[in-house]
């Protein structure tokens, strides 16, 4: 929070229905400027990274986190699999089906030419990744 009473307080709120979930926890990086955030939902979980702190997944009632999963600067859900990508990789990431855990086997080299991603999101059933200098369309 920047001002108020909770001045100096990290908190997160993410809403995964038409109903506002409340999540309270710390992250060591806010969003900024410089710095990249993403919650995504996926059937009844909302998914969270910020590219530092472990990528966590929040069900309604427990926050669980992934200390051993990479650490993510972008999300991006598309045909019941999550996608993940951080921006000093050409590599992007996908979890198993129907599930929010990703695999060490489950990549796709992006273009292996040293230009950060940048971002990604999910058009009907297609996937764009985008790179500093280009753009990639993932589909089926």
């Amino acid at each position: 929070m920047t001002s108020g009473a909770a001045q100096g307080d990290t908190k997160l709120i993410a809403s995964a229905t038409a109903s506002e979930i409340f999540i309270e926890g710390t992250f060591s990086v806010l969003p900024g400027n410089a710095d990249t955030f993403a919650i995504r939902s996926r059937a009844d979980h909302v998914y969270i990274t910020n590219g530092v702190d472990p990528f966590m997944m929040y069900d309604g009632n427990n926050l669980t986190t992934f200390p051993n999963s990479k650490r993510f600067h972008y999300l991006a859900a598309n045909n019941n699999r999550l996608y993940g990508a951080r921006n000093d990789e050409d590599v992007l990431y996908f979890s198993d089906l129907g599930t929010g855990y990703f695999s060490t086997e489950n990549t796709i080299p992006i273009d292996q030419d040293g230009d950060q991603i940048t971002g990604m999101v999910s058009n009907q059933d297609r996937l764009v990744v985008y790179k500093q200098y280009s753009r990639f369309l993932l589909t089926g």
